[in-house]
């Protein structure tokens, strides 16, 4: 279960908690921020990204998020 916080209204999650929600390296999440499909948000030394955001990343990019090698379990 990914950690859920809420700021300014909109629920974010870690980058490492996207990188498990979508079955992906933390690498491959930071690139996805870097690329514009997530908007990171810092606090601290933190980085967080809009749970909407990553849940409609899922639903779009579907089973293509699973690492190869891994069954659909």
């Amino acid at each position: 279960m990914a950690q859920i916080i809420e700021l300014d209204g909109t629920e974010y999650t870690t980058c490492a908690d996207a990188a498990r929600f979508l079955n992906l390296s933390r690498a491959q999440v930071s690139n996805l921020c870097k690329s514009g499909k997530f908007t990171p948000k810092k606090l601290g030394g933190s980085v967080f990204v809009p749970f909407h955001e990553v849940r409609r990343y899922k639903a779009l990019e579907g089973s293509s998020t699973r690492k190869p090698g891994r069954s659909a379990e």
